[in-house]
């Protein structure tokens, strides 16, 4: 009898292999970033589900738009960037439709009547500095005082023609009456431009600005980096007094009508894992973004009295070739 019990037993293992391979042979593509956050998910989520993700990083928006126009999209599942690139995949018919039960669990304001993506974190937008060069009673205490004699050829802006998120920023700063203003003294004030909102923290960093309009995420990561290494960033951030303005980041599974019901299962628990508890910790801890959930705490970087400016998504959406092309016009003398 023993003999048959173990028989059995190896024979058991024998067929739940079978099947944990069969289903591992389903596998999905998600693109995100930073690199950080999208490993961590990939970790995490895989310890539970097994191999069944593939993350591709860095600047997958490019990548993405380049896909469509060749008619073939590899990523099942895209993740980060802002509202205005969602919407127009959406009216393009790109995004498969799923609404996930952890939307429920977002914070009011961020649970959109969308059926196509879902707001997955939150990027707040500061004054992004050198500390090694900015001594902080010299700091800015408003958005346009990024724009003082003083900071002459010292300061960087997002490309808004170049990237998303910076576009987003651009949108934001404009709503509702396009107002381009800052962007104008910015341009007389000599600004440099930076050609991702990521990536401008860096520009700081490395001394080429000294101050900048940028996302604070990126200073976190920074910040984290260097602790990691036994080092301190120079990159820190400040709040101004006129408010903050958000950038929400979704999170969308592709519409493909060749993909499987069995990977389709796949991306939408993926999707649902983003917006878990666990996933937007992570989106925290490894990002460094404010969690769009409520009950998870945000980076101890961002206060948590400051003012937010929000804005009309689909405002900007309306005004996006006038968005463009005035930065353009501004920024680049075109």
């Amino acid at each position: 009898m023993k003999c048959k019990a173990n028989v059995l037993a190896i024979a058991l293992v024998v067929v739940a292999a079978g099947m944990v391979s069969a289903v591992g042979a389903e596998k999905i593509t998600f693109y995100a970033s930073p690199d950080a956050l999208g490993a961590a998910l990939e970790a995490a989520f895989e310890a539970e589900h097994g191999d069944v993700l593939d993350y591709i990083g860095g600047p997958w928006c490019r990548k993405l738009k380049a896909e469509q126009e060749a008619g073939d999209i590899v990523a099942d599942v895209i993740y980060g960037a802002e509202p205005i690139f969602y919407e127009e995949l959406m009216l393009d018919g790109v995004l498969y439709e799923y609404t996930s039960p952890e939307a429920v669990n977002l914070a009011e304001e961020y649970q959109w009547d969308k059926s196509y993506y879902t707001i997955a974190d939150l990027r707040y937008i500061g004054i992004v500095y050198n500390a090694n060069l900015v001594g902080e009673s010299w700091l800015p205490t408003t958005i346009d005082g990024l724009n003082d004699a003083l900071w002459y050829q010292m300061t960087t802006v997002a490309d808004a023609t170049q990237c998303s998120s910076a576009f987003a920023m651009a949108g934001a700063m404009v709503y509702p009456d396009l107002d381009f203003s800052f962007f104008e003294a910015a341009s007389a004030n000599g600004a440099l431009l930076s050609d991702r909102a990521g990536k401008l923290p860096s520009m700081v960093a490395s001394g080429e600005a000294v101050l900048g309009l940028g996302p604070h995420d990126a200073v976190v990561r920074l910040q984290n980096k260097a602790k990691k290494e036994g080092t301190e960033s120079p990159v820190n951030i400040a709040w101004p007094s006129d408010g903050v303005y958000v950038i929400p980041r979704p999170i969308a599974i592709v519409a493909d009508g060749e993909r499987s019901a069995d990977a389709t299962a796949i991306a939408e628990a993926f999707v649902d894992f983003v917006l878990s508890e666990a996933g937007q910790k992570l989106a925290v801890q490894k990002g460094g973004f404010m969690p769009a959930r409520t009950g998870v705490a945000g980076p101890s970087l961002v206060p948590t009295d400051v003012e937010l400016i929000e804005t009309d998504w689909n405002w900007v959406l309306e005004n996006s070739e006038t968005i463009r092309d005035q930065f353009t016009q501004i920024m680049y003398g075109e």
